[in-house]
């Protein structure tokens, strides 16, 4: 196994292994492991560079070497779409850049999450005594969530997104929790989350399916 590294100063490689293969190694043991070759190369590295200044190790912007900063997916290897969940940010030749993006991943598992979330929020709301000008902050809170789900740039900040609805959702229902209405229960149930913002009090909007 090898390791391969860089500095301001220098550029080396480390292998370790052994000509029939054995003995073999921990399993499991990579290259930049506790086991690998990264401590040997970091190990003779910090004697080397030992009272030296730190050292950029490119003069200037990445972008002066034609370097472009990509977002990709470790699943596919193609530019990260909206909800790839496993990515990392890498400098790329221009030439080396993917030009498609991920359609292994899609929207379909988060909005059913979402949905389902939503509508856990709505039967909490048949079922605690919620007064209407709360009712009406939830509503709208759910909808301006849709609405910024939409916006969203990548997982990560949906992600974001979604957490925060879930807690300000929580914080809305919890002085209700021990005060379950006294009316009779309404005759048809509890609506489905629908796509559309609507007006109606009690009918979310979340993602579609």
């Amino acid at each position: 196994m090898f390791f391969a590294g860089i500095t301001g100063y220098y550029t080396a490689t480390v292998w370790i292994g052994h000509a029939n293969y054995y003995p073999s190694f921990v399993y499991g043991t990579t290259g930049s492991s506790y086991y690998g070759a990264a401590p040997l190369w970091r190990n003779f590295m910090s004697k080397i560079l030992k009272g030296r200044p730190n050292k950029a190790i490119l003069d200037g912007k990445p972008e002066d070497y034609g370097l472009v900063k990509c977002t990709v997916c470790r699943t596919s290897g193609l530019l990260a779409g909206k909800y790839c969940t496993n990515v990392y940010r890498v400098f790329l030749g221009g030439h080396q850049k993917p030009t498609q993006t991920c359609t292994q991943h899609t929207a379909t598992d988060f909005n059913d999450e979402v949905n389902a979330y939503i509508q856990t929020v709505y039967d909490r709301m048949s079922r605690y005594n919620v007064p209407e000008n709360v009712r009406a902050a939830i509503q709208a809170k759910s909808n301006a969530f849709i609405e910024a789900l939409d916006a969203a740039r990548d997982y990560k900040e949906i992600q974001s997104l979604f957490n925060a609805y879930k807690a300000e959702m929580e914080a809305l229902l919890k002085p209700y929790a021990s005060s379950p209405t006294q009316t009779p229960p309404p005759t048809t149930a509890s609506p489905s989350p629908t796509i559309s913002p609507t007006t109606a009090p009690v009918t979310p909007s979340p993602r579609p399916s």
